[in-house]
């Protein structure tokens, strides 16, 4: 006959269980952060302030990065004292790869006289290229070139320039330009903004996704064309000259590009198609006409 535990059993079996229960509850981790200040990290690393020290300004830019990571303001930043020439004066100027340039939120501002809001290292004729560069999220404002990267010279002719792709990445930026809002070859832009009197965008070999571009007064040369692009993927993008007073007003001029569900407003041509360009699903709006090339094509586009 199985006899019921004794008052002694009992009362060990709950020390037992009370002292596990304390163990358990010193063990949990304590929620009080540590003292002194929080470091701020990245994915792959400690998040880097844009500064004086982090990147010193140089005769022309502001900032110059030169090693790799990921940067971010803390302020607005005033460009750097260049000079009256396109390709002289600006913001920051990147020289490595593999960085990642967080505006967060605030802007890079010229003073009329900076040219090039961000430039990386073979924009201004490196020997040798930037790779894996991403600027994002924040505005920039007053440069005669809001973004290069792009090669100049031969380097923008055909294969030559294939071969040196910067691998830049836009994301979510408003450039409100004096001359070309962004300039660049081997780069992806997405959701940025682009005001501009005379080229809103410019792209070799990219990919360029939902971006808006409006043309203002003020033309330069009285030319003003959204967006001029060759061997690139064009998707959900939207140009408005309205704004412009050029005699010539293009909305988007294309060689042997893919254009998807983009559409144009206003202008002398909204779709310049050249060489062997396709539209697909593309709209003009309140346009003179459009030119098409005997080689390109438009499948269910509205012109």
């Amino acid at each position: 006959m199985t006899q019921p535990p004794r008052f002694s059993q009992i009362a060990a079996i709950f020390a037992v269980f009370t002292i596990l229960g304390i163990a358990l509850v010193l063990a949990q981790p304590s929620l009080t952060p540590p003292a002194g200040p929080i470091d701020e990290t990245a994915r792959f690393g400690v998040l880097i302030e844009l500064n004086d020290t982090t990147a010193p300004p140089d005769a022309l830019y502001e900032h110059v990065i030169t090693q790799p990571g990921s940067y971010y303001l803390t302020a607005d930043v005033i460009g750097g004292p260049g000079g009256p020439l396109q390709g002289e004066g600006g913001g920051v100027l990147i020289l490595v790869d593999d960085v990642t340039l967080d505006l967060n939120g605030f802007a890079l501002r010229g003073t009329g006289l900076s040219s090039i809001g961000v430039s990386v290292a073979n924009a201004d004729g490196a020997d040798t290229e930037t790779e894996r560069i991403t600027v994002r999220n924040g505005r920039i404002v007053g440069f005669a070139v809001g973004v290069r990267g792009v090669s100049f010279g031969t380097n923008e002719q055909g294969a030559q320039i294939a071969s040196r792709l910067s691998g830049l990445h836009l994301d979510g930026l408003h450039v409100d330009a004096q001359s070309t809002g962004i300039d660049v070859s081997g780069a992806r832009v997405i959701n940025c903004a682009i005001t501009s009197p005379r080229t809103g965008i410019r792209a070799f070999f990219s990919i360029v996704e939902g971006c808006e571009i409006r043309m203002r007064g003020e033309p330069i040369l009285n030319l003003a064309t959204g967006m001029t692009v060759q061997q690139s993927n064009i998707t959900r993008c939207h140009v408005d000259t309205t704004g412009s007073d050029a005699s010539t007003r293009n909305g988007f001029i294309g060689v042997d590009s893919l254009f998807t569900a983009c559409t144009a407003r206003d202008g002398a041509n909204g779709f310049n198609l050249v060489g062997t360009s396709i539209a697909n699903g593309c709209l003009a709006i309140n346009v003179t006409g459009n030119s098409v090339s005997a080689t390109s094509q438009t499948n269910d586009s509205n012109f």
